[in-house]
Order: C-alpha cells, then sequence, then structure tokens
C-alpha cells in the first residue's frame, strides 16, 4: 500500500467550458473523477485508489455502464486512464449528509478568479 507523504498538498484544478458548465450534474460529477485521475497519475500509479462521489449515478457508470453515450464514453475514458497506470479504483458513494462542510462550500462562487484569455497566446 503507498500513500502521500502527511503533511503534503497536491492541488489541480479546472475551468469547465461554457458547454461543460450547461451539462448534467452526473456529466459534470464524472469529468471530475477523470479530470483528478489524469491529473494526479503519476502519483496514484500502480496504486489502489478510493474516490469518494456525492453522486449515485456516476458511482453506478463507472461500475456497470450508461445508456447514455456522453456517459458511457466518459466511463471508458476514466476506465482507460486506471488500465493504462495500473490504478485499481474504488469509487464509493458519500452521501452530501455526510460531508456538509463540502457541500457548502461547493455552493460558493469564486468571483475573484481570474484567468488569461486564449487570445493573448503564450507569453515567452
Amino acid at each position: 500500500m503507498w500513500g502521500l507523504t502527511e503533511g503534503t498538498t497536491h492541488v489541480a484544478d479546472k475551468i469547465l467550458s461554457s458547454s461543460e458548465q450547461e451539462t448534467s450534474s452526473t456529466y459534470r460529477e464524472l469529468l471530475a473523477i477523470h479530470f483528478a485521475l489524469q491529473a494526479f497519475q503519476p502519483l496514484l500509479k500502480n496504486c489502489d485508489v478510493k474516490l469518494f462521489t456525492d453522486s449515485q449515478m456516476a458511482e453506478r457508470i463507472t461500475e456497470v455502464e450508461s445508456m447514455k453515450f456522453e456517459y458511457h464514453q466518459l466511463a471508458i475514458s476514466i476506465f482507460s486512464t486506471c488500465l493504462r497506470a495500473t490504478i485499481h479504483l474504488d469509487l464509493q458513494r458519500l452521501p452530501r449528509t455526510a460531508n456538509e462542510q463540502a457541500y457548502y462550500l461547493s455552493r460558493f462562487k469564486d468571483f475573484d478568479d481570474w484567468e488569461v484569455a486564449p487570445i493573448f497566446g503564450h507569453i515567452p
């Protein structure tokens, strides 16, 4: 069993595109799972990973499958990422009521967040 050293912090974030923001909460949850696995893949390689989600549908889709093509595609991408990095993923549902602080904080919009528009390109 491998684990991160206590006290270390690893952060990854992503701003959803306009079209991603308009998708269902299940799709966004699957997208977040996929992004997290890709972002932390070097740290998670050859590991057993327990990932918690508050989405019962996302948990089910990654275990079984979905009749919705876009959900199924993301589930396959999650599986492929895990397969390539030899990650054994154990996705477990954690109800919102068991994680109220995170749920409360997730409702805030960060008005101080900013970014440089892609039109400006890379500045050397």
